[in-house]
């Protein structure tokens, strides 16, 4: 059973657990039921605002039925606010885990994928059984004191991101300072004397942890809701792979010495082609500790006062790898060859396309399944031109022109069937697919008695 379904029978439950209200005998009975109903609606939405809250927040379909009742019942937003402060307190004052499940995933990822082989590798012992043996010990353990850690601390799904965000930017920034200092020589062996492959593993199983407080650090600073933190991830991503795009169109990247064969013939050509390969790495080492708080600042400009789901990140990731793949189809239609031209082209075309999308996200708040549904009907459309493009045996920039125009058909084809939420609309309620209303439904009295019975009930539509 649902959550939404959940609150849905606990809601009908509160409203047939109130007391019977016995039929009018009298006029005085009859105006103490006036006067009470005022105190009746504020118990009622009281009830139903504890029960789905029991889940520590309120979702999008948990909110609408709220909403819905309390322009039913004729409760102003100011009434409603008082009666419910209380309750967001005492639930303010409890721990948020909703992210303790990332929390435990990313650390034991890292104790399994980082640590379980850079431990034996910082011993100095490369038998087989040691690296196996730690791996399964590292998983183990990492979930066991990742799980106690977190036992009684505050975890929301955004300070879990934001740690996880943390976490890889450590490892990046380990593998630059491990360039950087010219410790990342993979022609080395591993051996009990050989101190700088110990340093080297020593070095990115530091970052980690260290990558991980400066996340939590910039958690607790900007308080980032959930979808935020992915708009800081995405920014991060796009500066980075900006900066390598540059480097590469400018600096493109040596060839590696130890696929070409013929280099080991002569040993000072071999020497000259490893420092100018390390040298390059430096270069880039230097571009990662860059990148990372350049984008993170730049994207913490951009989304302030803005309010970000899930699914509008997604649909801003989206509008980047979007603005990717078209900058590759116009430069194929343009016949251009040289790299450089492609890797400049991604960075303007990357940025665009995040740029279109949040207009599209502005003012709205997307759920996940619809920008899931979003990126299906463009890759559905690009699909079809290029299916076109086959079936008529069209070559060239007509093909390019087709799936672009597939692309684009798609995404304004898709959009008209979505509903998203308006951003801090409080009192609009899409009518078309839920309807909630109170009810007063008459019981009538035995053949002995007389007195009929008033029972409030709720009539509640949801059209699929």
């Amino acid at each position: 059973m649902s959550r939404l379904t959940k609150f849905i029978v606990y809601f009908i439950i509160i409203i047939f657990s109130q007391s019977p209200v016995v039929g009018a005998e009298n006029s005085s009975a009859s105006l103490d039921q006036s006067n009470k109903d005022t105190l009746d609606a504020k118990q009622i939405y009281y009830r139903a605002y504890k029960t789905a809250l029991k889940d520590k927040k309120i979702d999008n379909n948990e909110e609408a039925l709220l909403r819905s009742l309390r322009i039913s019942m004729g409760l102003s937003s100011q009434e409603v606010q008082t009666l419910i402060s209380p309750l967001n307190k005492q639930i303010n004052n409890m721990l948020d885990q909703t992210g303790r499940w990332q929390f435990v995933l990313q650390n034991t990822g890292w104790g399994a994928g980082l640590y379980g082989w850079a431990i034996p590798y910082v011993l100095g012992n490369n038998e087989t059984k040691w690296t196996i043996g730690m791996e399964m010990l590292s998983l183990g353990a990492t979930f066991y004191f990742s799980h106690r850690y977190s036992d009684k601390l505050p975890m929301p799904l955004a300070r879990s991101n934001m740690l996880g965000l943390g976490s890889l930017m450590g490892l990046n920034y380990g593998f630059a300072i491990n360039n950087i200092l010219d410790l990342d020589n993979e022609d080395d062996q591993i051996d009990d004397g050989d101190d700088e492959k110990r340093t080297w593993a020593a070095i990115l199983m530091g970052s980690v942890p260290l990558g991980m407080l400066a996340g939590n650090y910039l958690n607790k600073r900007w308080q980032p809701n959930y979808g935020r933190t992915w708009t800081l991830s995405l920014g991060a991503l796009i500066t980075l792979k900006s900066f390598y795009d540059l480097q590469m169109a400018f600096d493109p990247e040596p060839e590696e010495p130890s696929f070409f064969p013929e280099y080991s013939t002569n040993e000072n050509e071999y020497n000259n082609r490893v420092k100018k390969r390390d040298r390059w790495e430096k270069r880039r080492g230097l571009l990662t500790l860059a990148a990372y708080p350049i984008g993170i600042y730049c994207s913490k400009l951009l989304t302030e006062n803005k309010h970000y789901t899930f699914g509008d990140a997604l649909m801003l990731s989206q509008g980047y790898l979007l603005g990717l793949v078209y900058n590759l189809i116009i430069m194929d239609m343009m016949n251009v060859e040289k790299e450089k031209y492609y890797r400049l082209g991604n960075i303007p075309g990357g940025l665009i396309g995040t740029y279109i999308y949040q207009r599209i996200v502005d003012e709205y708040d997307f759920s996940f399944g619809e920008s899931v549904l979003m990126g299906l009907g463009t890759t559905s459309g690009m699909a079809f031109g290029l299916g076109l493009a086959i079936i008529t045996e069209l070559e060239g920039e007509v093909t390019d022109l087709l799936v672009m125009s597939g692309g684009l058909a798609g995404s304004l084809i898709t959009r008209p069937m979505l509903s998203p939420h308006k951003e801090g609309d409080e009192d609009s309620i899409n009518s078309s697919r839920i309807s909630l209303s109170p009810a007063l439904f008459i019981e009538q009295g035995s053949e002995n008695s007389k007195d009929n019975k008033l029972i409030p009930g709720v009539s509640f539509s949801y059209q699929f």
